[in-house]
């Protein structure tokens, strides 16, 4: 979990969100919006050589709350660029919208090499 950390540091210093972390908001949040919720989607073996996975697959899901569409739009907009730093790519993005609240939810998507065996 140690890329999450340094997702959620870039996401912290790189976004105008007042908070980022990994837990449910409580409705006391409210006070922190902008606020992004970082989750693991999922964690998958794309492929393997001599029965160990070599090429994995990591995606993360963020949450962004705000006070308006307009807020959702821009702090959405800074964290898919630091996450596109980070080398995700955005492979979905949907709105959620209540009267008090306004969520923009996308999901990153990275491919990365594992250390084989035999290299180590």
């Amino acid at each position: 979990m140690e890329d999450v950390n340094r997702i959620i540091r870039a996401l912290a210093g790189e976004t105008s969100a007042q908070h980022v972390t990994r837990g449910w908001p409580l409705e006391e949040a409210a006070a922190l919006v902008p606020l992004i919720v970082i989750r693991l989607a999922s964690e998958s073996c794309t492929a393997r050589y001599d029965d160990q996975a070599y090429l994995m697959e990591t995606e993360y899901e963020l949450r962004v709350f705000a006070r308006d569409p307009a807020q959702a739009d821009t702090v959405a907009e800074e964290a898919r660029l630091c996450m596109q730093a980070l080398g995700y790519q955005r492979v979905f993005t949907a709105e959620e919208t209540t009267a008090a609240m306004h969520q923009r939810v996308c999901r990153f998507r990275k491919r990365w090499e594992t250390e084989r065996m035999d290299e180590r």
